[in-house]
């Protein structure tokens, strides 16, 4: 049951999530950008299209498998959501309420949470144990 090939397995399927779930949290958060700057009038809506094409890039490396994409996934979901959360707080204490865009928000919250959840799956399955390994020989053996 804990066979290379069904590590490699699980570790391809949660790589696939995780990139749905960062494509998800791209079109949240340019909504949420978008109705930010109509619902309120300010220029935080920019930080939400900056945390868009974080969040793409991510994306692209986790579908490509590069070797930091596992430490960009946890350092991006930790700063992204701990920023949302103060977000929604000073908008409820601000305005009384949620914008249009406090549902966006809060659903790339939880998408970001997932994200959280499957780079932890990955980092379980260990280092990069899918990939085939290379022998390495020396020469005149």
């Amino acid at each position: 049951m804990d066979s290379p090939e069904s590590r490699r397995l699980v570790a391809e399927k949660t790589r696939l999530v995780l990139v749905l779930l960062c494509l998800h949290v791209v079109v949240f958060q340019i909504l949420a950008g978008v109705l930010i700057s109509v619902d309120v009038g300010t220029s935080i809506g920019s930080w939400f299209l900056l945390f868009a094409v974080l969040y793409l890039a991510l994306a692209i490396a986790l579908g490509l498998d590069l070797r930091y994409s596992r430490a960009l996934g946890f350092a991006l979901c930790a700063a992204t959501v701990a920023f949302w959360i103060l977000t929604l707080v000073a908008y409820q204490v601000l305005v009384v309420g949620l914008p249009r865009s406090g549902t966006f928000i809060t659903l790339s919250i939880l998408e970001a949470v997932g994200i959280l959840i499957g780079v932890v799956i990955l980092r379980q399955i260990g280092p990069r144990s899918w990939r085939p390994v290379r022998r390495s020989g020396r020469r005149g053996d």
